[in-house]
């Protein structure tokens, strides 16, 4: 391992092979092409189909497995509620890879007690149904978040109101349970009002 030459051959090995890593994330498949060619000097006397002008090369497609690991956070706007007060929800759902997240929906649902008043997102297309909104998105790059704002009015008398947000892709995640609920307590309010005759 002392000799020069096979540290420069295992260095360029590194490197190749790092090279051949990173590129193959953001594909579905690699192909490797290997080249031989005789000297100036020497005639290929059995020539192969895959031969032109005496230069052979061979070559060999492997599928990729794509990958993207999806993590679901969320935010609550205060720690707890008021009774006909409203409250909003910031949830996120970052790809973290190694792959491209295809078909991606972040959604959130409202729990009794919880009444939807709007929702934004940041990328692709925010729907609304019922007691729950969602963010689509064809596809989320590696590092990209993809973000809802849902704000509700808060029903409930008392106790605990949930919020849920579900995190889906098509793309296989290797770790898929990517749901978070976040409960908030709910504080009673009073209305009085004073009159003197």
């Amino acid at each position: 391992m002392k000799n020069p030459a096979w540290r420069a051959l295992l260095a360029l090995l590194a490197w190749l092979f790092l090279i051949l890593s990173s590129s193959a994330q953001a594909q579905t498949s690699v192909t490797n092409i290997a080249t031989i060619s005789p000297p100036v000097s020497v005639t290929n006397s059995n020539p192969s189909p895959s031969c032109t002008a005496g230069v052979c090369s061979a070559a060999d497609t492997d599928a990729v497995a794509t990958s993207a690991d999806l993590t679901v956070t969320k935010v609550a706007s205060a720690v707890s509620g008021t009774s006909g007060g409203t409250i909003s929800y910031t949830v996120a759902l970052v790809n973290r890879g190694p792959s491209v997240a295809s078909n991606v929906t972040l959604t959130d649902i409202l729990s009794a007690g919880l009444s939807l008043v709007s929702a934004s997102g940041n990328n692709g297309t925010t729907t609304i149904a019922g007691t729950s909104a969602a963010a689509t998105t064809t596809t989320l790059a590696v590092g990209q978040t993809l973000t809802l704002v849902v704000t509700a009015s808060v029903t409930a008398s008392s106790g605990t109101v949930t919020n849920t947000a579900v995190g889906l892709s098509t793309t296989p995640d290797p770790t898929p349970s990517n749901t978070v609920t976040v409960p908030v307590p709910v504080v009673s309010s009073a209305d009085l009002t004073v009159t003197k005759v």
